[in-house]
């Protein structure tokens, strides 16, 4: 989820080879996930086949959406052995548009498109490293999973979530995302339930105290925030 050539946008995976493994093709199948959840079943192509490691006790309802199976992830000293989501999170499911206080405010154009436990994300913006001088666009796909408390505690009521990273085009590194970033974030949706709005809150290096700067805001196309309507960049 990094956005500029030193700080990134979404994510990191273990093994590169996951990615493009054995698996059953997803581009002829779709689910009534609206238009977001259609596209990103359209781009995702192949995804792995196997079954997830659930952590015990309750899971969170099933979204009925792509699923890339977890098996363990280990990034440097951290480590996670199960998932508690494994189909996702229903109330990430659709498209998001990052904005700053209003949605028509928008630094960079960022579009997340989750669908399941995947996600595929567009950035359109100048990277100081690849290319300072003209705007250029990256897609990242990734997957997310929840973790246990014991493995990633929760932050107020900030539920937790790890990204994982396991492809960037057109070229490694584009915005700072690559492939095998592996970071934790923690969500949060509006007190008065409108989760047509979502705060973004990425712990990129885990220290377990994210910065601030690290937080970002995003919408859900088609939901109103601040009397203005959420649309594609």
């Amino acid at each position: 989820m990094k956005t500029s050539g030193t700080i990134g946008f979404f994510l990191m995976v273990l093994c590169s080879g996951c990615f493009l493994g054995g698996g059953a093709s997803t581009s002829g199948d779709t689910l009534n996930l609206g238009d977001s959840g259609n596209l990103a079943r359209l781009d995702w192509g192949w995804i792995p086949s196997g079954e997830p490691v659930v952590c015990p006790g309750e899971t969170v309802p099933g979204t009925g959406g792509l699923q890339y199976p977890f098996t363990g992830v280990v990034s440097g000293e951290v480590g996670f052995s199960c998932t508690r989501c494994p189909t996702g999170k229903n109330e990430l499911q659709g498209t998001w548009v990052f904005f700053n206080e209003r949605p028509s405010n928008t630094i960079s154009k960022e579009v997340i498109r989750f669908d399941g436990n995947t996600y595929v994300e567009t950035i359109s913006a100048v990277d100081s490293v690849l290319s300072p001088n003209e705007e250029m666009t990256a897609v990242l796909k990734g997957y997310y999973f929840c973790p246990m408390d014991s493995e990633m505690p929760p932050m107020l009521d900030h539920t937790q979530t790890v990204f994982v990273i396991t492809s960037v085009e057109p070229i490694d590194g584009a915005f700072g995302n690559h492939v095998g970033d592996v970071y934790g974030c923690y969500t949060w949706f509006s007190a008065d339930g409108n989760t047509g709005n979502m705060l973004l809150w990425c712990d990129f290096e885990w220290t377990g105290n994210p910065a601030p700067q690290d937080q970002r805001t995003y919408c859900r196309v088609g939901t109103t925030i601040e009397g203005e309507e959420c649309v594609l960049p």
